[in-house]
């Protein structure tokens, strides 16, 4: 919806006498209409989300109640029945725009805006010391199809020739020096960045090359979506979303480990951008659980003296749970290798360890 919109529907919610908590979020806080808030007597407790985005493919409106036995405690749209008799609002403005988007749906939204990966020329050529490198660390009985699920890159001199016209000089000379007897790659989800690993385990070398000029965007992961079309807000099932750093861990979570599992496995590239990247996708993506796939190394941050991890001090998740609470629908998950340093090597010891966190702040 457009901000004059929202800044239109916030004034005729307050000028009806409700108190709106969160008003600078997408999801705004409300008493709850639907169930008068369990008959709560505080005017400082609310149970009631709802979603007021300005994105500019969000065209409509959602409810979500907190408390059991409310009939939105499942989050769904919002009509202008509900506007009109619900929450007392009668401005003709809003309930034709309620109206004229009654088929409005949740789309999924791409990390990026341009979609670059179809416009490639890629050979789907895997030399012998490649293929050795993904069976031995995904033990996959079909590497071939790394090339559409995970884009995988292997003809370095070849993606430079064929795509010249579309990569910055600087980029394509860099994939000119590279070898497919030593090198390995993935794009993006956009294809605005390739990320090149050495495949000598002693040199321990990653590359990240931009193939956009004036590539800015931090926020572009490498993501796979099993059968994910369309993001449905009332399904029965929550969508599980993976957030892992490395490439590696999002192949083999998808191919070994949650190899039935309906969602999106993202790879933000470090520890660092997990935060980032989860702040932009959890402000878009709803009936979510969340599922956080840590390496052991910052698993170890929050050991005590027995090892026993406590996540709930690690920053991050305290960061989380302090500023965006009201985002969480249910625990997240965090799973992690206790034998070794992650997921993303099938050739090395596995001991999967999990542990559910409950950030919600309601």
């Amino acid at each position: 919806m457009t901000s004059d919109m929202r800044s239109k529907i916030m004034k005729a919610l307050e000028g009806a006498g409700h108190i709106v908590k969160y008003p600078n979020r997408e999801w705004i806080g409300l008493k709850c209409p639907f169930c008068n808030d369990g008959r709560s007597k505080s005017k400082h407790k609310v149970h009631f989300n709802m979603l007021l985005s300005t994105d500019r493919e969000t065209n409509i409106i959602v409810g979500n109640c907190f408390l059991p036995g409310c009939e939105l405690q499942k989050p769904r749209k919002l009509t202008d029945r509900d506007f009109s008799e619900k929450f007392r609002i009668n401005d003709k403005e809003i309930l034709k725009w309620l109206r004229l988007n009654s088929n409005g749906s949740l789309k999924k939204r791409d990390m990026d805006a341009e979609d670059r990966v179809s416009g490639y020329k890629c050979e789907k050529i895997i030399s012998r010391p490649q293929l050795d490198y993904i069976n031995e660390r995904s033990r996959s009985r079909d590497p071939y199809k790394f090339f559409d699920r995970y884009n995988l890159i292997t003809q370095f001199q070849a993606f430079a020739k064929d795509n010249a016209d579309l990569i910055p000089t600087s980029t394509r000379m860099k994939l000119e020096t590279l070898s497919d007897e030593n090198f390995i790659g993935f794009l993006n989800r956009t294809g605005s960045q390739i990320y090149i690993r050495n495949m000598d385990r002693t040199k321990r070398e990653h590359i990240r090359l931009p193939l956009v000029r004036d590539f800015k965007n931090t926020n572009s992961p490498a993501v796979y979506e099993r059968d994910f079309d369309e993001y449905i807000l009332d399904s029965e099932k929550p969508m599980r979303i993976f957030l892992t750093e490395g490439i590696w861990n999002l192949i083999n979570l998808s191919e070994a480990f949650a190899c039935e599992e309906r969602g999106i496995f993202v790879s933000t590239g470090s520890f660092k951008s997990i935060l980032p990247i989860w702040e932009y996708m959890s402000g878009r993506y709803y009936n979510v659980e969340w599922v956080f796939v840590l390496d052991l190394d910052v698993v170890e941050m929050c050991m005590d003296e027995h090892r026993v991890p406590f996540f709930n001090k690690l920053p991050m998740f305290k960061h989380m749970k302090e500023k965006f609470g009201y985002r969480f629908k249910r625990p997240i998950l965090i799973i992690w290798n206790k034998a070794s340093s992650d997921v993303g090597d099938l050739s090395k010891p596995i001991d999967i360890k999990m542990e559910h966190l409950d950030l919600r702040t309601r």
